[in-house]
């Protein structure tokens, strides 16, 4: 049904301890537009699942896995007294759903009660009184982590079969989305690890020659200085990043004298880059001396790309009528 979301990606703690990156799962809020509530009212609401997420050790991307709730009113009263009074009780039962699959994964229920003047501010009262640190909640959200690792660990040969497919397809910024949603800590990982990698340098690779074509063109026409623009599009951690750096020296030898010093800066700044990322190269061969580690180097670099474009589909998503017209219907 979609291809990946996003939401704000956090440092979280959880029962007093600081999760790491490996302990992190991707999981997107999203709350219908069909619940029964004022707009501000679900406005809050969406505001605590994101609260709820981060501040369990969610947070991220996820392609598969969204928060929701769904609040049901069980009393609304006036007190006599005046100036009177909303009294508001809710039930906010809280899913977490498996949108490819439509199922739940996992649910909760809490009452809580607001009080307010006016009425809308009543439900907000109500909906703020949701807490993303009891221990009920805490450890709902601790039985959907395990839950979601467990869905990756089966469903792993899948996704990395689509992945491979979508590649295949140069639909590489699509792949790296989907590898990029396996959170470290799924039992083979080192191959989402690895299929990143690879696919990164072929997409860099297209992009880097084409970037090579461009710049030719443009020192073939005497435009020394676009040239220099296009080759500082290109990334270090391409396969052919080499071949693009060793046009500096081309376009280096045949700008004028009187050139060279206006564009000294520039080529100094460009061989910079390129010797910060040598190093970088180097020091990872130091520390870790094995391919894995070494390919986590470029796979970082690919996780960019996979975020950017989950954030993308996370801007279609939410405005998704089927998506929420799903969830809508799953959890009433």
């Amino acid at each position: 049904m979609i291809l990946a979301f996003a939401c704000i990606a956090t440092t979280a703690t959880y029962a007093q301890k600081t999760l790491n990156s490996k302990q992190m799962i991707g999981i997107t809020p999203i709350v219908c537009n069909e619940l029964d509530l004022p707009g501000d009212a679900n406005r809050s609401l969406t505001q605590k699942l994101r609260q709820i997420s981060t501040k369990n050790g969610f947070g991220a991307i996820s392609s598969n896995f969204i928060l929701t709730a769904n609040p049901v009113v069980v009393d609304k009263q006036m007190t006599p007294s005046a100036p009177a009074q909303f009294i508001v009780e809710l039930d906010v039962s809280i899913y977490v759903v498996n949108v490819s699959e439509q199922i739940i994964v996992n649910e909760i229920t809490t009452t809580v009660k607001g009080i307010n003047r006016l009425e809308n501010k009543a439900f907000i009262a109500a909906i703020n009184r949701l807490n993303a640190r009891t221990p009920a909640i805490r450890n709902f959200m601790e039985q959907s982590r395990t839950k979601i690792v467990s869905y990756y660990t089966t469903k792993l040969p899948k996704i990395i079969s689509n992945a491979k497919s979508l590649a295949e397809r140069e639909e590489y910024d699509k792949a790296l989305a989907i590898l990029g949603t396996v959170p470290d800590c799924v039992e083979g990982y080192e191959a989402v690890v690895d299929l990143m990698s690879q696919t990164y340098k072929t997409k860099l690779k297209i992009e880097t020659t084409a970037l090579i074509q461009e710049a030719k063109s443009e020192i073939t026409q005497g435009n020394y200085d676009d040239a220099m623009d296009i080759i500082n599009n290109v990334n270090p951690v391409s396969p052919n990043a080499k071949e693009a750096y060793a046009m500096l020296d081309k376009i280096n030898n045949k700008i004028e004298a009187e050139k060279r010093a206006a564009t000294a800066e520039r080529l100094a700044a460009l061989e910079e880059q390129k010797r910060q990322f040598d190093l970088k190269r180097i020091d990872m061969q130091k520390q870790q001396q094995n391919n894995f580690e070494l390919s986590k180097l470029t796979a970082e670099s690919a996780k960019e790309v996979a975020i950017a474009q989950a954030n993308k589909d996370a801007e279609i998503a939410k405005n998704d009528a089927v998506l929420r017209t799903t969830l809508y219907k799953l959890t009433r």
